[in-house]
């Protein structure tokens, strides 16, 4: 992402752009793991009662549905968003009502177009027996059950049981659901064991990204009235001027190449492939990496200018294809949960020369300021008061260059 404008309102913004592409990314992130794990079932979002706060909640279900997930339970997220909606009972419901079968048959009358009971409040099989007699029961009114929720104990075990009840009872087509701190692994544990589950339903682990509740985001002012900036502290150095990022897809539609160039810089040459994804070092990301013909496109797009949008925002059903798209062209060994190579991006030439010039610039600079006499504490002291630093309104006008 790259902001240009005066430097009181580039940094105005940075907290909240900061704030707003980090939860939505590492929510989106855990669902895209969930949706890779659960390839052809049902993935509903659960997480709004342990998100942390409202405006989370809300962020989780958009984000969730955009990564792939087919409903959220968050009704509010749903009206606002135009998601789809999906859930069940809730145990309350059930522990309202003097039995367990008094509360399956009313919550049928009260809601015929969605009947999904959840059968783990007491014991889960014989919930399971009592949901079948309920569907029985409700069919005469021409109500039809259309799944059951196990929330608890062991998930592979129940849900075969839970199976062979509703079968045995003519209920093939009731789906299953399960809920209860599933994340991506134990999704993938589920699948394994080849239990018989229609849908999971996701919470908490999404909602807070519970393993990786942080990303290392940065935002920092690497060109300020046409003069390229950068820092270069230990560990946090930063690479000068307005840039683009260049991709390439291989033959196969997945990413072979990315690379950072200086905004004026042309596309890269697809010669330069190799070097491209690690600077000289480590292995291509897929094996056939370098096909003759593959153009490279820009990844950053212009979207906003003098504060007013280009073009109307994409509909949450484009968002979604285009996610999908996205994590289809991800190579198959970054599209495991256990990912076992990082994804390296190449630095053009160009760019890696100014880096290096402007680095021993600041070198040269801090020799020859050690070399000088410092004044005394008290001097310094008497001095800082009348600073003009970056943002000083002394020049509200120039230009901050990207960030």
């Amino acid at each position: 992402m790259r902001v240009t404008a005066p430097i009181a309102q580039a940094q105005l913004v940075e907290s909240r752009i900061l704030n707003l592409i980090h939860a939505h990314s590492v929510m989106a992130t855990k669902a895209e793991r969930c949706v890779l794990a659960a390839p052809g079932s049902r993935l509903i979002e659960f997480g709004l009662r342990r998100a942390h706060g409202a405006e989370a909640a809300m962020i989780a279900s958009r984000a969730a549905v955009l990564a792939g997930f087919d409903a959220t339970a968050n009704l509010l997220a749903g009206l606002r968003d135009g998601l789809s909606l999906a859930g069940t009972m809730a145990h309350s419901y059930v522990l309202a009502h003097e039995a367990e079968a008094i509360a399956f048959e009313q919550f049928g009358h009260a809601n015929p177009g969605n009947v999904a009971f959840v059968i783990d409040t007491y014991d889960t099989e014989q919930g399971a027996h009592r949901a079948v007699a309920a569907a029985h029961e409700l069919a005469r009114s021409g109500i039809r059950l259309q799944a059951v929720r196990i929330d608890s104990g062991d998930l592979s075990l129940m849900s075969r049981r839970v199976r062979m009840i509703l079968d045995s009872a003519g209920l093939q087509q009731v789906r299953i659901l399960v809920s209860g701190d599933l994340d991506e692994w134990r999704i993938a544990a589920l699948r394994a064991a080849h239990a018989p589950i229609d849908a999971f339903c996701v919470g908490a682990a999404l909602t807070t990204s519970a393993d990786a509740p942080s990303l290392d985001l940065a935002y920092k002012l690497v060109e300020y009235d046409g003069r390229p900036c950068s820092k270069h502290s230990p560990g946090k150095s930063t690479l000068p001027g307005r840039k683009q990022v260049w991709r390439r897809h291989d033959a196969h539609g997945l990413i072979a190449a990315d690379q950072i160039a200086l905004a004026d810089e042309p596309a890269p040459e697809v010669a330069q492939d190799a070097c491209a994804l690690t600077g000289g070092k480590g292995l291509p990301l897929t094996e056939s990496s370098a096909p003759e013909g593959r153009a490279w496109h820009a990844l950053l797009m212009p979207v906003m200018r003098e504060g007013q949008r280009l073009r109307a925002a994409p509909s949450m059903d484009d968002m979604r294809q285009h996610a999908a798209a996205q994590l289809r062209s991800l190579p198959p060994a970054l599209r495991a949960l256990s990912a076992v190579s990082a994804f390296q991006i190449g630095v053009s030439e160009r760019l890696q020369d100014s880096a290096s010039k402007r680095a021993a610039a600041s070198a040269s600079q801090a020799s020859s300021a050690g070399e000088r006499r410092s004044p005394p504490p008290q001097a310094r002291i008497r001095q800082q008061p009348g600073r003009v630093d970056r943002q000083s309104p002394a020049r509200p006008h120039r230009p901050a260059g990207a960030r």
